[in-house]
């Protein structure tokens, strides 16, 4: 939505009078709304606290006519927060006259956070409240966790971008305590209401050419299943929780054959293997027929294969005869639908998708949050898995970093590659273009590294900008193309993808541009594609321990989300040695690297005709903004 340059602000007050928290006694604090901050966009909601709140610690009600974007943001006063003070617990209760799903939050003013202050009121820490819940009654919530060093002050804040208030609907926030706990109190559990329904699994092999195979599936829940609930047909198994989740789940399995072909699997670090041998993806989204390629899949493929891509999609066309074939001519894999799977009367996912050997992934998901449960993306995976069963799967989504809770974390363990949407070239703020995909890729893995329960391997392939149209307001230069595309990387990319293949706005109807755009923008493309090619046998090997982050020895030392303005990766086949790095801050710097005890006397870096002095295992070297250097050295043993 729109942002208000014009931010409505009250008076801000601090508490006069100090807390002292002793151990075995916690201290329960109520902090105030009344006198607090408070953020409307364009006036169209008004937070009212204190008596006019009737019991509430806050009310917000919509101040318009007709439904609207009605953003808001109402904050505490700050509490002060003696020194003993270790741990804390913030519980409240909350509801609404919409549902709280995947709440849209938007940075700073409108979201749910518990922000720690230091004595001159700087942020130090902030705690992001995921909160989700059904509306009408009230719901629970209590959050817990450590207290910062150095705290000396915390407030409260809720907020939301979305979901809009109706006229005269209101959202209501009432018992909030913030209990303040000594080092050795027992911090209490956090209690998140339950909104997940139940998940179905299937526990038995197929395709199986066992006529007689058990089907075997279990039930699981975060609270506990209503067995009275579960209901099976022939293809659908129901089953609801106790507090009245409820799923459908579809399922698949196929008594037969099981193709013969090289099988797709995936490293426990996520790289992709075919056949058992390492393979790292290259890839392009929407290759289609155009005027510049003769209209021709062939040509398409052959000159995409040629510029060091080695995977492709198409949306239109991703059933083509004539795509296969290139694919296969060309020796070039892809990635194409695999929904159909699950269901019966898809005929070519039996009869053509699953026996060809061009096919590298299922796509089982695009946009998926917006369009498909955690279980619905399961049944995909399980089907596709359970009726060709040498593939792997993927799914799509944007990734919703910078909220409290992500667009991945409850689809982490339903499909084996994950495809971040990463589009930071927007016209808003775009100097922190490849600071946001080195965010959006952090995000991921962590992600993973919390929610993953270790059933499965995970890969990352990220797909990032090449286009511009429909909300996004120009396409990116060159250097941004580049730096984002290191920057995925460096950052965790087990393979890599762009969006999009076709020429300018207009064409064939398209509302988007694509790297066809201009030979200028092509010939950026190709640039980095046949690069990271060049890349490939190293970036294959699994990651060895890193060094040290880059000292900054001149020049801002973040990234305009507060990262380190230089990170890097190491990657080592036999005696080379391959240092890639890049300048997320969007000015020059001058970086300072420590490799430890390493035998050169120089450092090469590639495709710039120039060498860098190593003394003990330490150089350094400039960066312009968002600047890539990659450092080769031989080493002896």
């Amino acid at each position: 939505m729109r942002r208000s340059k014009d931010v409505v602000m009250a008076a801000f007050a601090v508490l006069a009078f100090a807390v002292h928290v002793s151990e075995g006694s916690p201290v329960s604090l109520r902090p105030s709304f009344e006198g607090g901050r408070q953020s409307h966009y364009e006036g169209r909601t008004r937070a009212l606290t204190g008596a006019a709140a009737a019991g509430a610690d806050f009310v917000v009600v919509c101040t318009k006519t007709s439904v609207c974007e009605t953003a808001w943001g109402v904050y505490s006063r700050p509490v002060p927060v003696a020194k003993e003070a270790t741990a804390y617990a913030l519980e409240f209760e909350i509801r609404a006259d919409k549902d709280w799903i995947n709440p849209e939050t938007s940075g700073e003013t409108w979201d749910n956070a518990v922000n720690w202050l230091d004595a001159d009121g700087k942020r130090i820490g902030r705690r992001r409240l995921s909160l989700e819940f059904r509306k009408g009654a009230f719901a629970r919530f209590r959050f817990a966790g450590a207290v910062p060093k150095g705290a000396a002050k915390v407030e409260v804040q809720f907020g939301v971008d979305g979901p809009n208030l109706p006229p005269g609907e209101k959202v209501c926030v009432r018992n909030l305590r913030l209990t303040l706990l000594a080092e050795g109190d027992a911090v209490p559990d956090e209690r998140i209401p339950d909104l997940r329904a139940p998940i179905v699994r299937s526990r038995f092999t197929s395709p199986s050419e066992d006529a007689n195979v058990k089907a075997t599936y279990e039930i699981t829940d975060y609270t506990a299943v209503d067995w009275s609930s579960v209901a099976v047909t022939d293809a659908d198994i129901a089953a609801s929780d106790i507090l009245g989740n409820a799923a459908v789940a579809r399922k698949a399995f196929l008594v037969g054959e099981r193709p013969r072909r090289l099988a797709v699997t995936l490293r426990d670090d996520g790289m992709a293997l075919v056949g058992g041998k390492p393979f790292f993806p290259i890839g392009m989204y929407a290759v289609s027929p155009y005027d510049f390629n003769s209209n021709s899949f062939d040509v398409a493929v052959r000159d995409l294969k040629k510029a060091g891509l080695n995977l492709m999609h198409s949306y239109g066309d991703r059933f083509s005869p004539e795509l296969f074939a290139a694919a296969a001519k060309h020796g070039a894999m892809q990635w194409t639908d695999g929904k159909g799977a699950g269901r019966e009367k898809d005929l070519w996912f039996m009869a053509t998708g699953r026996v060809d050997r061009t096919v590298l992934a299922w796509y089982i998901g695009d946009d998926t949050s917006m369009n498909t449960t955690p279980g619905q993306l399961l049944d995909r995976d399980e089907a596709a898995r359970m009726i060709d069963g040498t593939r792997i799967t993927c799914h799509a989504d944007g990734v919703r970093a910078k909220a409290a809770k992500s667009n991945y974390q409850e689809y982490v363990n339903y499909a084996d590659v994950f495809m971040p949407e990463i589009y930071p070239i927007d016209g808003f703020k775009d100097e922190r273009c490849v600071a946001e995909v080195c965010r959006d890729m952090d995000r991921c893995w962590a992600d993973i590294r919390k929610y993953g329960d270790g059933s499965r391997n995970i890969g990352v392939w990220p797909i990032l900008q090449c286009f511009h149209g429909k909300g996004w307001k120009r396409y990116p230069t060159a250097q941004e193309m580049y730096a984002m595309s290191f920057a995925a990387i460096i950052h965790g990319g087990n393979g890599i993808t762009w969006f999009k293949y076709g020429g300018e706005i207009g064409e064939k109807g398209t509302r988007y541009s694509g790297m066809f755009r201009t030979p200028e923008d092509w010939a950026a493309m190709t640039n980095i594609t046949r690069r990271i090619a060049a890349l490939s046998p190293l970036l294959l090997e699994r990651t060895p321990p890193q060094p040290p982050v880059p000292e900054i020895v001149e020049g801002p030392k973040t990234d305009p989300l507060g990262k380190p303005a230089v990170t890097m990766l190491l990657k080592r086949r036999k005696d080379v040695i391959c240092l890639m790095a890049v300048n997320a801050a969007n000015e020059k710097v001058r970086a300072r690297f420590n490799l430890g005890p390493v035998k050169a006397a120089k450092v090469g870096v590639s495709w710039e005709g120039r060498t860098v002095a190593l003394s003990q295992g330490v150089f350094e070297d400039d960066f312009e903004p968002f600047g890539v250097h990659v450092y080769k050295l031989v080493v002896s043993r």
